[in-house]
């Protein structure tokens, strides 16, 4: 593994020989026993994320993403919109098994 760390200390990694891209999931619901992942809707989702996302003080959580940390939940629901639904891209929210929170 290599050495690198970042200014976290966290290791960023080195190229893995034949990896190919997998099956992207489905733009479907999927449910499971625990929780459900569906596919994310902002208005219904990112008032979660954001909560749950700026628990991470640090922002240890951004480090292999291209945009991130976000300082105010305007500018992270301007990038869901912006980018993040306009892309494609398959992305996902995962809904407690109660059905309550992202």
């Amino acid at each position: 593994m290599s050495k690198d760390v970042n200014h976290l200390g966290q290791p960023m990694g080195f190229a893995v020989p034949g990896w190919n891209e997998r099956q992207r999931p489905p733009r479907t619901a999927m449910k499971g026993r625990f929780c459900s992942v569906l596919p994310l809707e902002p208005e219904r989702h990112a008032a979660d994320l954001y909560a749950a996302n700026s628990e991470d003080k640090e922002g240890r959580m951004w480090t292999y993403l291209a945009y991130g940390p976000f300082s105010s939940f305007e500018s992270y629901l301007a990038k869901m919109n912006e980018s993040w639904l306009k892309k494609d891209w398959h992305i996902h929210a995962i809904i407690d098994e109660r059905g309550v929170r992202a």
